[in-house]
């Protein structure tokens, strides 16, 4: 009957298969994986369909599998760390979610973004524009400053209510 777990694994795809086999009642979910290469969630994670909070850090994750998209129950989740650099676009579909966090470099937001209608807070902190923020020192030099927009779905975010764009390089909110 347990609902919450914080574990460090050493192969992601292997020890969280065992995880959703021993607890499949699980409500809260971090995995740390230590600074792992090239791993994979494996399909099972999608029989957690309790699951309301998921963190996972260092995980070594590439990617995110189809099957996330049964964790309708899904509130809060938070990548951080992983080789994610392509938003995945299973989340999208996560009609649930309110908290989103992405701490690692991503390419671009997609548009279906914002299929989200309750989220809430999207923490992209180091997550746009390579996670550039060597413009500090540049304030004085007007050529060498490269300041992107902010991304145009984040505005048809209807419940945003609190955003982190920090170390993204982005300073015009101009909307």
């Amino acid at each position: 009957h347990l609902e919450k777990l914080n574990i460090v694994v050493k192969n992601t795809e292997t020890d969280t298969r065992n995880v959703v086999t021993l607890f499949p009642n699980l409500k809260k979910m971090e995995i740390w994986g230590g600074h792992l290469n090239d791993q994979n969630l494996p399909d099972e994670i999608g029989n957690l369909t309790s699951l309301e909070s998921l963190h996972l850090v260092s995980c070594g994750l590439n990617d995110l599998p189809e099957s996330f998209i049964n964790l309708k129950q899904l509130k809060e989740l938070n990548l951080r760390g992983n080789g994610i650099n392509v938003f995945p676009e299973v989340i999208t579909q996560l009609e649930n979610l309110e908290i989103l966090e992405i701490q690692q470099s991503l390419t671009k937001l997609p548009d279906s973004l914002s299929n989200l209608k309750k989220l809430s807070k999207l923490n992209l902190n180091s997550a746009l524009n390579g996670g550039n923020m060597d413009v500090a020192g540049d304030f004085l030099n007007e050529d060498k400053i490269y300041l992107k927009p902010i991304p145009e779905v984040i505005g048809k975010l209807e419940n945003l209510k609190d955003l982190n764009l920090g170390i993204c390089g982005v300073f015009d909110v101009t909307p």
